[in-house]
């Protein structure tokens, strides 16, 4: 059993989907937290939507405004420490990766990219985020929802995949 090089540890989940070749989840946050500040004792749900996967990504790190990801926060919350970002730690992973992973050996690793990372900082506010009890959301543009983000019905492979089960019926009485 290897261990995990530290380039690779201590990856914040977005992170680790800015240095990911393949979204196969869009990730959707439902955030809450005690007071203001939703990186301290926060507690929520993560729904994962499965996505038809168009492309594998070529040149990383990706930008968090392009993630597959949605938070649904309340109002008042601001924040998620899921959210931080370290432009330092995205570059050693991908430089690890590119020089051990035979998955990432062609990549290319973008400094225009990097550079619109923060040093060391929260992106939350850089992707779609819908407040509750908001009816209609400004920060998402029609432009932003693709189809493929919340399949309305189960897609034929899942479909196929889905088995029916006879669960056993009885009576009260023991």
């Amino acid at each position: 059993v290897s261990s995990v090089p530290n380039e690779l540890t201590d990856l914040t989940i977005v992170e680790q989907m800015l240095i990911a070749r393949v979204h196969p989840a869009m990730r959707i946050y439902k955030v809450q937290a005690n007071g203001q500040d939703g990186q301290f004792h926060y507690k929520g749900n993560i729904i994962n939507v499965e996505q038809d996967i168009n492309e594998i990504a070529s040149v990383l790190p990706t930008l968090p405004e392009n993630l597959k990801v949605i938070i649904v926060q309340r109002q008042g919350v601001f924040g998620h420490i899921d959210f931080k970002v370290r432009r330092e730690k995205l570059q050693q992973a991908l430089i690890w990766l590119k020089a051990n992973n035979p998955f990432y050996f062609d990549i290319t690793i973008s400094d225009e990219a990097l550079h619109q990372i923060p040093v060391n900082d929260f992106v939350h506010m850089r992707v779609p985020c819908v407040r509750e009890n908001q009816e209609s959301p400004d920060e998402i543009e029609e432009d932003q929802v693709e189809e493929t983000s919340v399949p309305m019905i189960a897609q034929s492979r899942q479909r196929d995949h889905v088995q029916r089960l006879m669960w056993p019926t009885g009576t009260s009485a023991p």
